[in-house]
């Protein structure tokens, strides 16, 4: 190898004034996370394509680069709606009667009585 050949990472970074190795850092990060947070395979994939000069007697060559990738996706579930009379959606079945509030007292945690004496006092009532 002569002193002034370029190894491949030195001529990735310089291949569209340093944006390719920049895409690939990029990408393969996205890919990442991706595939972590999916449990999925993804890919990236690096491109050179490598074109010889017009002139046969020249050693000259131009390289182009690219970087693509396949990012795994996280799979979501579908959510179930009901349409209304109006055409809008709604999560409560409209034929299924609403339940009246709940107005059941839960009794004090053990330990946690003076919790709720403070509490009825604030709200003015007697203990």
């Amino acid at each position: 190898m002569l002193e002034s050949d370029m190894g491949l990472l030195e001529v990735l970074k310089t291949l569209g004034d340093g944006r390719v190795i920049d895409d690939l850092h990029e990408q393969l990060n996205e890919c990442l996370m991706a595939v972590r947070m999916a449990h999925k395979k993804g890919k990236v994939v690096l491109t050179l394509v490598v074109t010889p000069s017009k002139d046969a007697e020249m050693s000259k060559v131009t390289v182009w680069g690219d970087v693509t990738s396949k990012i795994p996706h996280i799979e979501r579930g579908a959510d179930i709606f009901y349409v209304t009379g109006e055409n809008g959606l709604s999560r409560r079945n409209p034929r299924q009667p609403a339940l009246p509030p709940n107005t059941v007292k839960m009794p004090p945690r053990a330990g946690h009585e003076d919790e709720l004496d403070g509490q009825s006092r604030a709200a003015g009532e007697r203990v």
